[in-house]
Formats: C-alpha cells, structure tokens, sequence
C-alpha cells in the first residue's frame, strides 16, 4: 500500500518533467515583468509574472526554475521576491513543436508564455542563477558590466557551475554575447573551468 501511495505521490512531478532539447537554448528572452506568485514544487518551481504592454495589455508568464527542494540550498525564500516586485528574466522558450501541442516526451501541452528561466535579476539588481537549462553567457547584453558578471560568477557557486556548463558542453550552440565578453569574465574568475 505504501510503495502504490509513493508511485502515485510521483507520477506528477515524473510527467511534468522534460529535457533542455525542448528549448531553443541559441535565443534569449529577456523579461522585465512584475512578480504576481511562486509555486515551490517539483521537478521545477514556477515564478509567476505579469508584463504589461504600452497598449495596456498583459502578458501572464510562467517561468520555470529549480526544484522546490532546492531553493532553500540556493538562498532563496518565501520572502525573496513579493508580490508587486519588477524582475528581470533571461529564458529560453520551448521550440515551435513543443508550444501549445502535446510534447512527444511527456504528452503535456506548454503555453507559448511559458520560459524556461536562467537568470533572474531581482529588484536591487542582484543576478541570480535559475534554472539550468541555457547558455549562461547568451544572457549577457550589450552594455552589461564585465566586472558585474566576473563577480556574479565568483560569487556564487550554482553560476558558476552554469557558465562553465556553457562554455565547456555548449560549445556547439552559438554565443550571441558581445565579442570578447565572455573570454574577460573567463580571464576575471578566481580558477578556471575544468
């Protein structure tokens, strides 16, 4: 009876589960929209956002991030973000055959405003590593601070993971960064990347 409550018990979060190849990990989505929730569950927690359009229209987005489990292992608490807070997010969007049909690889159906979030910068400007699904250095942009991303990077062991991540095992996926941008934050980093 016990074993049939705990297969039950996973099944959600088994079905909601996929891979970083139903993302297009080469273009980011930058997103400055106002925080409305957060759901800590698992596989992936959602962080829920309204951006608001000049013509007065909103968008609501649903972005995806780390496991529940983990976000108190990454600092991050019920009080992080509240309610009415304006973030910035850098995503990556499912590919067009996973918008809005059924995914060969889970049977369920994404929205098309649903991202894949890797960076968040929360309101006082603070990076934060998200989730692990991207090309860290595709979320840097023109006119960012070479010595902000060295620190982000130094700082903060889940960043760093992701950036050498990127610059190691996505070296097929194109760099869109500024040139010569992520080779300074290379040369800035306290040890290399192995």
């Amino acid at each position: 009876m016990a074993s049939a409550v705990i297969v039950l018990a996973c099944t959600g979060a088994l079905h909601a589960h996929h891979s970083v190849s139903m993302f297009d990990i080469s273009t980011p989505v930058w997103l400055e929209a106002t925080f409305t929730s957060f759901d800590r569950v698992n596989p992936h927690s959602i962080v829920h956002l309204e951006e608001s359009a000049a013509e007065g229209e909103v968008t609501r987005w649903s972005i995806e991030g780390p496991p529940g489990f983990q976000l108190d292992r990454r600092g991050v608490t019920l009080d992080t973000l509240s309610p009415g807070d304006v973030i910035e997010v850098c995503g990556f969007a499912l590919k067009e055959e996973f918008r809005a049909t059924r995914s060969p690889e889970t049977g369920r159906s994404y929205p098309s405003d649903f991202l894949h979030g890797h960076l968040l910068i929360l309101p006082g400007g603070e990076m934060r590593a998200w989730g692990s699904y991207g090309k860290l250095e595709n979320c840097i942009r023109p006119g960012d601070d070479v010595k902000a991303w060295v620190d982000f990077v130094n700082s903060d062991e889940r960043a760093r993971t992701l950036w050498c991540h990127s610059r190691l095992d996505f070296t097929a996926v194109p760099s869109i960064a500024p040139p010569g941008f992520a080779d300074e934050v290379d040369r800035g980093m306290d040890y290399a990347c192995d």
